[in-house]
């Protein structure tokens, strides 16, 4: 055994489904984890739609520094076309550039609060390990998502490993 574990994803996307905000796989963690470092675009968050003033380079953060305060709580602090995460002794790598984020609070914690001062942070961290994620724009203070911003392929192959 090399403390290797590949996660392969290869799966086909209903037709009747139009496009997906994310694709990937969430993972808890303890709350030590918190801090990491990674080759991919940063240091602060980005999306398909939204990149261009986030240099592919080698960063450093903490759950907490990634936390966006929005108006009204959402997902924050996605990073793309990462090559190589490193989180609490694992080492995260992918056939092809992936996007992750690393939270101090869960989806349903974001979900649940409608203003900034109900959001409950966690005593653990939420990483997120994405195939893809589609761009931030959903119609809801703009115009609709356009095409090329969209997770909206119907045939999926997503491979990663996690390393010791």
């Amino acid at each position: 055994m090399d403390g290797r574990i590949e996660i392969e994803l290869d799966g086909k996307v209903r037709e009747d489904c139009e496009w997906l905000p994310r694709l990937g796989f969430e993972f808890e963690l303890a709350k030590k984890n918190a801090s990491f470092e990674y080759y991919g675009r940063g240091p602060m968050e980005n999306y398909r739609d939204l990149y261009h003033h986030a240099p592919v380079g080698r960063y450093k953060s903490c759950a907490k520094k990634e936390y966006v305060n929005h108006i009204r709580p959402q997902d924050h602090g996605n990073h793309g076309g990462t090559r190589e995460l490193f989180i609490s002794g694992m080492k995260i790598t992918a056939e092809n550039p992936f996007e992750f984020s690393v939270l101090a609070c869960s989806p349903e914690a974001l979900q649940a609060a409608e203003h900034t001062d109900e959001l409950k942070f966690s005593n653990t961290t939420f990483m997120h390990i994405n195939y893809k994620m589609s761009g931030v724009g959903t119609q809801s203070c703009g115009p609709m998502l356009s095409e090329k911003y969209r997770l909206s392929e119907k045939d999926i192959h997503f491979k990663f490993a996690i390393s010791l």
